[in-house]
C-alpha cells in the first residue's frame, strides 16, 4: 500500500529493496483474494486499513486504487488533538484482526501530534495439523541452545508420512508439516550441526531457498517418507522497528524530507517516520480430531529421524500462491500454559514438566540442580523455591 503512493526515486528504491515486480499491485490483489477465501479447515485473515489524520488530504485516485488492489478501508482520526485515543483505536483494530494476539502494536510515543497517516496490515492464521501430535507423547527433553548450553523444553513427538528432504547446499534437513486442508504448511529447516543456525542463515538466499523448497515439495521421485519427528513446543512474540534495516538495504528516500509521495497526497511533503512490525507465532500439539478407526502402515525401510533439538528456521507457506506468510528462527523455545503464564520458573528459566493446563503441583523433586542466583551455590529446585518464595511455594 505504501509503494502504491510513491513516485520517482522513492518508488525506485522501494521497488529495488523489496524486489517488487512491475505488476505487484494486481498480484497482491490476487493473493489477498486467495488468502481470504472462507475455509472450514483453518482460519486465515488478511486485512489492510488506512488511518489518516482528519485534516490530511489523500488523492482520490490513490483512495480508489488502494481499495481496488488491497481491499483497504479508511478511517480518519484526530492525531493532532487526541493522539492517545487515535492510538487506542488503531490498536483495537489490530487486536480484533489478530484474535487479540497483538493487542498493542503501537506504543506510547509511536503516535504524536505530527502524525498524519498510518497504513496498517494485519494477518492472522490458525490451523490444525494434518498429522496430529499426541499430547500424551510430549515430554521434557534437552534442547541444545549451543553445544555448551542446554535447556529443558516440552518436546512433541509423532511418526507419520511427510515430505522430507536433505539439502547439501544448506547442510540441513527440511520437513513439511501440513495443516488440515493442505493449503498451508509449516516447513522446518533444521541444520545438521548443533551450532549450524548462523551458518545456515549466512548461506540462505532466495535462490537456494526456492531450490530446496522445490526439491522438498515437488520431488522427481517419491513424494512422502516415513519420518519420526521431535519438535519443541514454542511461542514467540516479537516487535521490530524496521526503519534502520530498510535504510541499510538502500531504501533511503522514503524516510527523508525529499520523499516523493505525490500519488498519495500531491505536494504534501510527507515522509515515513517509522515502520513497525509485530509477529506472534504459537506451535503446539493441536491437530484435527482422530476418527474411531484404526489403521496400520507398513514401511519397507527404517523411518527418517528429524529431531529439532537445536536452533532451526521455520517457514509458513501458502501452497497455491507459493507465498511465505511467516518466517522465523527458533533459538530458545519458550511456551505459555493455557492460563497465559510462562511455564518457566521465574528463577531458573527451565520449563517445569509438572505445570499442566495452568496448574502447578508441588515440586516434583526432579533431577535438575540449579545455581542460586545470589550465592551461586548449587541447590535442588525445591530448596531454592522455598528459600526465595517461602515454604508454601507450589512451584
Amino acid at each position: 500500500m505504501t509503494y502504491l503512493g510513491t513516485a520517482g526515486n522513492t518508488a525506485t528504491e522501494m521497488k529495488d529493496v523489496l524486489k517488487y515486480p512491475a505488476c505487484v499491485h494486481p498480484l497482491f490483489k490476487a493473493l489477498l483474494t486467495a488468502l481470504n477465501v472462507p475455509n472450514n479447515d483453518y482460519t486465515l485473515n488478511a486485512a489492510n486499513n488506512l488511518f489518516p489524520d482528519d485534516g490530511f488530504m489523500i488523492e482520490q485516485e490513490y483512495r480508489n486504487n488502494v481499495i481496488q488492489f488491497y481491499f483497504a478501508t479508511l478511517k480518519e482520526l484526530d492525531f493532532e488533538n487526541n493522539s492517545t485515543v487515535a492510538r487506542e483505536y488503531i490498536n483495537e483494530w489490530v487486536s480484533n484482526h489478530t484474535e487479540e494476539k497483538i493487542p498493542e502494536l503501537l506504543q506510547e510515543g509511536d503516535v504524536t501530534a505530527l502524525t498524519v497517516l498510518f497504513l496498517v496490515n494485519a494477518i492472522y492464521f490458525k490451523g490444525d495439523w494434518l498429522n496430529k501430535f499426541n499430547p500424551d507423547l510430549t515430554e521434557p527433553a534437552t534442547f541444545h541452545v549451543s553445544p555448551s548450553n542446554q535447556i529443558q523444553v516440552e518436546m512433541m513427538y509423532n511418526q507419520s508420512t511427510y515430505r522430507y528432504y536433505e539439502d547439501n547446499t544448506l547442510n540441513a534437513q527440511l520437513l513439511e508439516l501440513p495443516y488440515a486442508g493442505e493449503d498451508i504448511s509449516m516447513i522446518v529447516i533444521l541444520p545438521n550441526d548443533l551450532d549450524g543456525l548462523s551458518s545456515l542463515e549466512a548461506t540462505l538466499n532466495p535462490i537456494n531457498l526456492k531450490a530446496a523448497l522445490n526439491e522438498l515439495l515437488y520431488p522427481r521421485s517419491s513424494t512422502h517418507t516415513s519420518v519420526q519427528v521431535w519438535l519443541p513446543k514454542f511461542e514467540m512474540k516479537l516487535r521490530y522497528k524496521l526503519k534502520e534495516y530498510l535504510q541499510a538495504l538502500g531504501m533511503v528516500d522514503a524516510f527523508n524530507f525529499g520523499a516523493d509521495f505525490s500519488p498519495l497526497c500531491g505536494s504534501c511533503g510527507v515522509f515515513i517516520s517509522a515502520v513497525i512490525h509485530e509477529a506472534f507465532v504459537k506451535v503446539n500439539e493441536e491437530g484435527i480430531e482422530a476418527t474411531a478407526a484404526t489403521a496400520a502402515t507398513i514401511f519397507w525401510s527404517l523411518p527418517k529421524r528429524f529431531r529439532a533439538d537445536h536452533p532451526f528456521l521455520f517457514v509458513i507457506r501458502h501452497k497455491q500462491s507459493g507465498t511465505i506468510l511467516f518466517m522465523g528462527r527458533v533459538a530458545l523455545p519458550q511456551t505459555q500454559d493455557d492460563s497465559g503464564t510462562s511455564n518457566q520458573s521465574c528463577l531458573t528459566k527451565i520449563p517445569c514438566p509438572k505445570k499442566r493446563k495452568g496448574k502447578l503441583s508441588r515440586c516434583c523433586g526432579c533431577k535438575y540442580m540449579f545455581a542460586d542466583p545470589k550465592t551461586k551455590r548449587i541447590m535442588t529446585p525445591k530448596a531454592m523455591m522455598r528459600k526465595y518464595k517461602g515454604r508454601k511455594c507450589l512451584e
